[in-house]
């Protein structure tokens, strides 16, 4: 199995997708970074530009004192010119570092 260097990677990242990383990279101090691509799941719906719906998963230990509602509104905040610029949906998992490891772990034993 050939891995993927990051150049291939940069070279699958859209306009937006780099805009949504510059965007929580100034904003927040991450950890973790995941942004999807959803738009192909929702074509028989929703017909914009192929941008329009996202899955984005964030480590932060900005979030380590912050209620969910408080961490999407800290991300919205950051991306809203995204949904200005037609960003349709977005789809958040938002963890603090504690969060995430306990996550991993319950995923690893799930897995097992």
């Amino acid at each position: 199995m050939k891995d993927i260097n990051t150049d291939q990677i940069a070279a699958n990242k859209t306009n937006r997708d780099r805009r949504i990383e510059d965007k929580l990279k100034s904003s927040l101090s991450l950890s973790y970074l995941q942004i999807i691509n959803e738009s192909q799941l929702h074509s028989d719906h929703y017909s914009g530009d192929g941008e329009t719906h996202y899955k984005v998963i964030v480590v932060s230990s900005d979030f380590s004192n912050l209620t969910r509602i408080q961490r999407h509104q800290k991300i919205n905040q950051a991306l809203s010119e995204e949904f200005q610029l037609g960003l349709h949906a977005l789809s958040l998992q938002v963890y603090s570092p504690e969060e995430w490891e306990q996550k991993k772990s319950q995923d690893q034993i799930q897995m097992s």
